[in-house]
């Protein structure tokens, strides 16, 4: 039975065929025919919010006839629904293309979908990992011959029933490749064995049946390059098929977290692809994305793709899609850099302003008030010489260009000390200052990949301070990082000791860290000595609690800045 479809007048916005900008939705769990129609009830109001393409994640959900065993049990799209449904996004201009998740995302958790259900002998592991423990994904075997001819098969359907011209093909997280149970695969270089997926995908679709082709970004990027961390750019080597696959595949670029830069970007615009950032639920991250990828003057840089993960029911009312349309429509991408200047004492110290476009601009507060065109205009760098938070934001003439954007200081006695990290900090993630991060006077933000955070991957963070002259030292403040989706967390303890000859240690009570959902944790400390030369910090890696999934594995630590007062 197909569902009811509601016909709602509106004026239809042009695709992304006939504009210059894509704005961008993946959805999933639409998954039946009645669950399509709930949607199409709701294209009038998204073409209306300016979604003018709509990737819609289909895999194993749809009636096949060449593998009716291939059929997902937890519900399925029929081609009569399908085609009605494609017929709703062409009446309000939204251009519909399909996914298929490949090679990778072939389980979730201790359920493996139905293709290596069936037949598990296209299991790129096959026999390892029972219930799929101590992986992220199952992936199948590129290199059996019989993947290819099942799996195209199925898409072929799900091309044909959507009318689809465009396919998105996943390909994103993918870790199994050099696994020692890989039997096909464990000796073949990496990135070969990627692009032969991408290719044989092309050669079938693209060039036969002029289908356009979209993969995620992640396991092109060097992550040796460009520091994203093992998930959002390639630490495993993918990276290399970067050059040898097609350009014509558009690159949907996923990032999540605010960063300063996003460099992969530019990077796939000067190998020639297209990209469409994809951004997902993080304001500050939509933002910061936003605001990064529409300053590039290319054609080569679509748009704006917004993720969702999990079913969406009023996909009109998606939070995070309506804050970046908002964004999107203010146009306010011009973001402020800060860079503070250090005096030789190191107690006193001036902060530039700047933006990458040199005819905005830019007015700023240090009261903590919100700045706009009435408040002061930066002239030269600013002096400060205390802590100090600066909000700053840009205008073209009366039109603001940016939205506020701050970053807090503090000048403190650390600023004149040395760094010594005795157990090494993660190089997974670019710091701008490297260990120096910790006592620069820059404070990090409430994202902990914006270049300001230091990170150690599963061990304890062991930090020493030398300063040049005897130092008293009265209090210190230590931030850390929660982010438990990400398996950061605070540490379970910190123990400082100090020194007056750089040499005998004399340690401190141990200070026990509650456990806290705050995402910027300050851990004080009341010390009172005099004549200090070097101080240590040890902060003991918290294993993930018991309630909680994948618990006693090691934690993320994440810390910026080592305040001494």
């Amino acid at each position: 039975m197909i569902a009811t479809f509601i016909n709602c007048n509106t004026t239809p916005k042009k695709s992304n065929l006939e504009t210059d900008t894509w704005i961008a939705i993946h959805l999933l769990d639409y998954t039946t025919d009645e669950k399509l129609a709930h949607l199409a009830n709701q294209l009038p109001a998204l073409a209306k919010q300016g979604i003018n393409t709509l990737f819609l994640e289909v895999d194993y959900h749809f009636n096949f006839k060449s593998h009716p065993e291939l059929k997902s049990t937890d519900g399925f799209i029929t081609k009569e629904g399908a085609k009605e449904f494609k017929k709703r996004c062409d009446q309000y201009n939204i251009r519909l293309i399909p996914q298929f998740q490949s090679l990778g995302h072939q389980s979730w958790a201790e359920k493996t979908y139905e293709l290596l259900t069936i037949y598990p002998e296209l299991d790129l592991t096959p026999g390892a990992f029972p219930n799929n423990k101590d992986i992220y994904c199952r992936e199948w075997d590129p290199y059996n011959p019989k993947v290819n001819k099942i799996v195209f098969a199925l898409i072929d359907e799900i091309i044909d029933a959507f009318d689809a011209d465009g396919l998105h093909i996943g390909m994103d997280e993918v870790f199994l490749i050099t696994s020692p149970h890989a039997t096909s695969t464990k000796d073949k270089n990496p990135a070969t064995v990627f692009a032969k997926v991408v290719n044989d995908f092309h050669d079938y679709f693209s060039k036969e049946k002029n289908i356009e082709l979209f993969i995620w970004g992640d396991r092109l990027i060097d992550g040796t390059k460009h520091k994203y961390g093992a998930w959002e750019s390639s630490l495993n080597g993918t990276a290399p098929a970067i050059d040898l696959i097609p350009k014509d595949i558009v690159i949907c670029d996923w990032h999540y977290e605010p960063r300063a830069t996003y460099t992969s970007i530019p990077m796939f615009i000067e190998k020639g692809f297209r990209v469409l950032p994809s951004s997902w639920r993080k304001k500050d991250g939509i933002d910061k994305l936003i605001n990064y990828s529409y300053q590039i003057e290319d054609k080569k840089m679509l748009g704006h793709l917004f993720t969702t993960w999990s079913y969406i029911d009023t996909v009109t009312q998606y939070k995070p899609m309506l804050h970046g349309l908002n964004s999107i429509k203010n146009g306010k991408f011009h973001d402020i850099s800060f860079h503070l200047n250090h005096a030789k004492t190191k107690k006193k110290a001036t902060v530039s302003l700047s933006t990458k476009k040199s005819t905005l601009a830019i007015y700023y507060t240090t009261d903590g008030k919100t700045p706009s065109i009435q408040s002061k205009k930066y002239l030269r760098p600013i002096p400060i010489t205390q802590t100090t938070t600066i909000k700053a934001i840009s205008y073209l003439d009366t039109i603001s260009k940016s939205i506020v954007n701050s970053q807090a200081y503090s000048l403190h006695k650390g600023l004149a000390a040395t760094i010594e990290l005795n157990t090494p900090s993660s190089s997974k993630f670019e710091v701008t200052n490297k260990e120096f991060t910790l006592i620069d006077g820059e404070l990090g933000s409430t994202g902990f990949a914006d270049g300001k955070w230091l990170g150690f991957d599963g061990t304890n963070a062991h930090i020493t301070l030398n300063f040049k002259n005897k130092t008293d030292v009265n209090s210190i403040i230590i931030s850390a990082f929660n982010d438990h989706s990400n398996w950061i967390y605070s540490p379970k303890s910190f123990t400082i000791l100090t020194s007056t000859n750089g040499k005998d240690y004399k340690k401190l009570p141990m200070k026990k860290i509650d456990l806290s959902i705050e995402k910027i944790q300050e851990i004080k400390f009341n010390v009172h000595q005099k004549n200090i030369k070097s101080m240590q910090f040890i902060g003991l890696n918290r294993p993930i609690p018991k309630n909680k999934k994948d618990a006693g594995n090691k934690t993320w630590i994440f810390l910026d800045e080592i305040i001494i007062k």
